[in-house]
C-alpha cells in the first residue's frame, strides 16, 4: 500500500490549497446529476457549493506545540491491528457523534450543525457548529453560538483560513488551539466545551484504511460477495439488497447493507434531504457498489492515488459533498466495459472497513 500512501500524502498540499474547484462530472449526466443533487441538499435546506480535498494517512500521536497540555485519554486506546493504530471510538461520549476530517477526528454533540463549502446552514437556535475546511464563516447568519469548532489543513498559511472569531490570539479561558503533525489537521475550539472537544481528538477511519502496513486479513466466517468483476468479503451479519437503476443520490452508506446495482438505468429523482448535523452525518458501517453505464456516473475522474489488488485497478476518489465519513473508490476491471464505483462506510475504528477494502480484487 506504499504507493498510494506516497500518493495521498504528494497531493494534500496542493487540494488543500484547490479547496474551493469543483469536481468535473462525466460528460453529458453532469447537468442532470447537478440538478438531482442541489434539489436534494435545498430541500434539507442546504446550500451546496464544491469542494475537492485529499485525504491523509496519519499514524504519529506526536503533537505539535501548543500552548496547553496533551489532553489525557479517557479511554485505553484500542491495541493496533497488525501494526496499524485503529481509530479510538471509546473518544466519542454517549450522544455524541465523530466527526472525521483529512487523518483526523473529533466528537461533538449529534445536535451541532457541520459547515463546509458543500453545505451551510444559517438561522436557528444552535449550541454549536463545525467548520471544515477553509470555509469562511456565513455571512447573515448572525452571531455564532456559543460553541465554535475548526477543523483546516495543518500546516504554513493554515491560520489565514481561520475567521478573525475563531483566530487562536480571541481564545480564552474556554477555547482551545491544537495542531497535530501526525494528523495534518489544526483545530481551533471555543466555548464551554471546547476541552470536552479537543479531548475527543483521534485518527479518523479513513487514515486507517489508507495507512501503510500488511492487509488485513479477512476473519473466518465472512461472506464473499462477486459483482461488476469485482470480488470482496463482508461481515456476515450484513443484508444483501440489488437494483437496477441510478439516480445520484444517496450521502450516506445504508447501515449494515451490501447494497449491489448494476446501474443499466439512469434516473432524476427527488432525492431525500441530509440533515447537516453531526448525528445526521455521521458514517454507516456498509458498502455500495455500482457496476454498469451509470454506475460512476457524476464522479470525479480525479483520482488520489491508485494501486493495483488482485488484477483491479483501484483508484481512491477525492471526498464528494464534503462527506469524509465515506471512501470511493473506482475500480477498473478487466473485461468490465464501464468502471465499478466501490462506496465503503467510514464508520467505527475503521478496522471492518479496512478488512473490505483489503479484501477487494478481481473476480
Amino acid at each position: 500500500m506504499t504507493d498510494l500512501e506516497d500518493a495521498l500524502r504528494g497531493t494534500l498540499q496542493a487540494r488543500a490549497d484547490a479547496a474551493d474547484r469543483e469536481p468535473a462530472l462525466l460528460p453529458g449526466l453532469e447537468r442532470r446529476i447537478s440538478r438531482a443533487r442541489r434539489r436534494r441538499l435545498l430541500g434539507s435546506a442546504l446550500a451546496v457549493t464544491a469542494v475537492a480535498a485529499a485525504a491523509i494517512t496519519g499514524v504519529s500521536l506526536t503533537t505539535a506545540t501548543s500552548p496547553h497540555p496533551e489532553p489525557s485519554r479517557n479511554v485505553t486506546a484500542p491495541t493496533p491491528h497488525r501494526g496499524v493504530p485503529l481509530t479510538d471510538v471509546g473518544r466519542t461520549p454517549h450522544g455524541w457523534a465523530p466527526v472525521p476530517y483529512l487523518g483526523a477526528q473529533i466528537s461533538v454533540p449529534t445536535s451541532w450543525f457541520i459547515e463546509s463549502s458543500y453545505s451551510s446552514i444559517c438561522g436557528g437556535h444552535v449550541r454549536g457548529m463545525v467548520f471544515l475546511g477553509g470555509t469562511k464563516t456565513p455571512g447573515g447568519c448572525g452571531p455564532l453560538p456559543a460553541n465554535v469548532v475548526r477543523l483546516l489543513p495543518a500546516g504554513p498559511g493554515a491560520s489565514a483560513l481561520v475567521p478573525r472569531a475563531l483566530q487562536p490570539v480571541a481564545l480564552g479561558p474556554s477555547g482551545m488551539d491544537w495542531a497535530t503533525r501526525g494528523y495534518g489537521v489544526k483545530v481551533v475550539a471555543i466555548g464551554p466545551l471546547a476541552g470536552r472537544v479537543v479531548r475527543t481528538l483521534t485518527r479518523s477511519p479513513l487514515s486507517v484504511v489508507l495507512a501503510r502496513g500488511p492487509a488485513f486479513a479477512v476473519p473466518r466466517g465472512w461472506q464473499w460477495h462477486e459483482f461488476g468483476g469485482l470480488r470482496f468479503a463482508t461481515p456476515p451479519s450484513w443484508a444483501v439488497q440489488r437494483y437496477n437503476s441510478w439516480a445520484g443520490c444517496g450521502f450516506n452508506i445504508a447501515a449494515r447493507i451490501v447494497w449491489l446495482n448494476d446501474a443499466k438505468k439512469f434516473s432524476v429523482a427527488s432525492c431525500p434531504g441530509t440533515l447537516a448535523t453531526a448525528g445526521g452525518m455521521a458514517a454507516n458501517p456498509g458498502i455500495e457498489v455500482s457496476a454498469g453505464r451509470y454506475g460512476a456516473a457524476g464522479f470525479s475522474s480525479t483520482t488520489v492515488g491508485c494501486r493495483m489488488a488482485g488484477g483491479a485497478r483501484l483508484c481512491v476518489l477525492p471526498p464528494q459533498n464534503g462527506n469524509w465519513g465515506m471512501l470511493q473508490v473506482l475500480a477498473q476491471v478487466p473485461g468490465q466495459r464501464w468502471p465499478v464505483l466501490v462506496q465503503l462506510g467510514l464508520a467505527g475504528s475503521g478496522a471492518t472497513a479496512r478488512t473490505i477494502f483489503d479484501s477487494i480484487r478481481a473476480g
